[in-house]
């Protein structure tokens, strides 16, 4: 056997390339730089950002990459991989790292670049077809295309999300939320067929499970040696690093239950009709079918995908059966006790299901202390979900480590909420002998409590900024009655980089809706006084305090409070936070007269 040779010491001469737009790059990369160059460092820029994970660095390597990808494809124009890889970049950096404002227009070229890798791909194939007639497409082939159309889906599901969200403002947003949703659905559809027949065309008639059973080893090694790629089918994966990936039963189970999320989301959509929640019900019940079907296929350790099955169960009954959920959730969390999502799965559906308005067919409404204690439950479930992404020393393994803050400032929001709902049951219980003595108290515990929570929640994002109870005494303000602490403005240290992305500035947004709903029940003055103007002028100034307005895509400075533009995204804001308390838990425990003094503020908000 011939000696390893190891690379010389020493740094190889850097290239300093000017990645600030495709000409200043071209000019400033050594000239002979060919399409093969131009996608490997391309491949390199993204590799530095997936080492950074979030933050401008990150997003800077990203960009880079881009143009490279862009270079390369300039030069090879019938190169696939680079138009893939470029599509498949800019989905990352929309979803990962651009805010509001950016997030929507790299998405569609994202989406317009898969389409071009797809023409590609189609000029490809006919041209290999008229040079060897009769010759079906090839494995690299096939699999690219899957991979593209799968990666397409994902790219409109994110565009429906970020419609949905109301990040920001755009013409016609129901309608092209219709058309992404409408063109996720139909291409589910068509990634699952051509990966069956891939399937088919690899293991024969008899299907994978016969492949499995067999005598043939050199077979049984291929399988065996295919990574799994989990959910998203490969869409965090180059195509060049992808051409001999073989598709598995687990590959196609990615795609149903993919499918079958996006089934309960479209379910739960407020635009979705009841004629379409039928369909989508039955897509979800049969994706679950042909998934589960799939599952006997499966050779070797798959505990992971026998959890993911069942979480996927648990969440469709939720959804679609939430009286049969409760078992089936209890019984999953007794057997994966530290799974972050199932815990706080378990818990919204606690809160959800309180019965807190009875209805005629049901049975009598449960006491407030079995009300409270079901609370509890949620709570601690809650909070095992919180020490969990809270751990740095041992954080989830199966969430991506970018993703935490904002989880984690959903989880505390979660918390205050669930607060809010048990302070509303002791403020409001009638007299009787059920009510604790000292409800008065246990009530103000609450209350305290979802303060300090939403507090907590607008710094656990990372944005750079959160808010503070201050520690000096306020100056007394003429415009307002609140005998309560002021809040104060805290910026992260300045080696802490912040986060901008749009699932930052989404989870700071939910974390100040939370903080407000708390502070006009802290107002110690009459209850009405809380919903009043100088409230809603308090809860713009930490909007604006906070950047909320700026993220997306407006002016921060006072000179800029009359600016069209943020008119604009204070609608919008106004818009989701008026929606966000229809059929709300802690509405639903005010009872009608004062939710409807509460959803007046809301409504009316823009007045201020």
């Amino acid at each position: 056997m011939a000696p390893l040779k190891l690379p010389k010491k020493g740094k190889g001469k850097q290239v300093h390339i000017d990645f600030a737009s495709l000409d200043s790059a071209r000019t400033s990369a050594p000239s002979s730089w060919t399409a093969d160059d131009w996608f490997d460092e391309g491949t390199r820029q993204e590799e530095q950002g997936e080492r950074y994970q979030a933050g401008p660095k990150a997003t800077r390597h990203c960009n880079n990459a881009c143009v490279c990808y862009a270079l390369a494809a300039l030069a090879n124009p019938l190169d696939f991989d680079s138009r893939y890889n470029g599509a498949r970049v800019l989905q990352t950096l929309a979803t990962e790292h651009l805010g509001p404002a950016e997030c929507l227009a790299a998405l569609d070229k994202a989406r317009s670049g898969y389409r071009d890798a797809l023409a590609v791909l189609d000029l490809q194939q006919q041209q290999q077809r008229q040079r060897q007639p009769g010759d079906g497409d090839g494995d690299s082939s096939a699999t690219a295309r899957i991979d593209a159309l799968f990666n397409l889906a994902q790219a409109d599901v994110a565009l429906f999300d970020a419609l949905d969200d109301a990040v920001t403002a755009v013409e016609g947003e129901r309608e092209r939320a219709v058309e992404a949703a409408s063109e996720a659905k139909r291409l589910f559809v068509e990634v699952e067929r051509l990966q069956r027949d891939e399937m088919a065309r690899f293991f024969g008639a008899g299907g994978p499970g016969a492949a499995a059973s067999g005598n043939d080893e050199d077979e049984d090694e291929a399988i065996d040696e295919v990574p799994s790629s989990g959910p998203g089918g490969g869409a965090e994966t180059s195509v060049r690093a992808m051409e001999s990936t073989i598709v598995t039963p687990q590959l196609v189970i990615d795609t149903l239950l993919e499918s079958l999320r996006f089934d309960l989301a479209l379910h739960d959509w407020a635009h979705t009709d009841d004629a379409t929640q039928a369909e989508l019900r039955s897509s979800a019940l049969a994706a679950f079918e042909r998934a589960t079907e799939l599952r006997a296929a499966v050779q070797g350790d798959a505990a992971e995908l026998d959890f993911e099955l069942a979480f996927a169960r648990a969440s469709m009954l939720t959804t679609l059966s939430p009286t049969d959920a409760t078992p089936v959730l209890d019984e999953l969390a007794r057997a994966h006790p530290r799974k972050v999502d199932l815990l706080s799965l378990g818990a919204d559906h606690l809160v959800e299901s309180l019965p807190l308005s009875p209805s005629p067919s049901s049975s009598p409404s449960p006491s407030l202390s079995t009300l409270l204690s079901t609370l509890s439950t949620a709570l601690a479930a809650y909070e095992s979900a919180r020490a969990l992404l809270s751990n740095r020393l041992s954080p989830p393994r199966d969430l991506p480590a970018a993703h935490l803050p904002s989880l984690l400032s959903a989880n505390l929001v979660a918390q205050s909420s669930v607060h809010l709902v048990a302070y509303e049951l002791l403020s409001r219980a009638t007299p009787s002998a059920a009510v604790p003595a000292d409800a008065t108290q246990q009530a103000a515990a609450h209350l305290a409590q979802a303060h300090a929570l939403a507090l907590e929640a607008t710094g656990a994002c990372r944005s750079g900024l959160s808010l503070a109870v201050s520690t000096s005494a306020p100056s007394p303000s003429p415009s307002s009655s609140s005998a309560e602490p002021a809040l104060a403005l805290v910026r992260a240290p300045a080696s802490t980089e912040p986060r901008t992305d749009t699932r930052t500035v989404l989870a700071l947004r939910r974390a100040l809706f939370a903080l407000s709903r708390v502070r006009v029940r802290l107002d110690a003055s009459a209850p009405a006084a809380g919903l009043e103007g100088a409230e809603r002028a308090q809860f713009w100034a930490l909007w604006r305090a906070l950047g909320l307005g700026a993220a997306r895509g407006v002016g921060g400075g006072a000179g800029e409070k009359g600016s069209e533009g943020e008119r604009r995204v204070r609608e919008r804001d106004a818009r989701w936070w008026s929606d966000e308390v229809e059929g709300d838990k802690v509405m639903e425990a005010m009872g009608d007269e004062a939710a409807s003094a509460e959803r007046a503020y809301w409504q009316s908000l823009l007045e201020a």
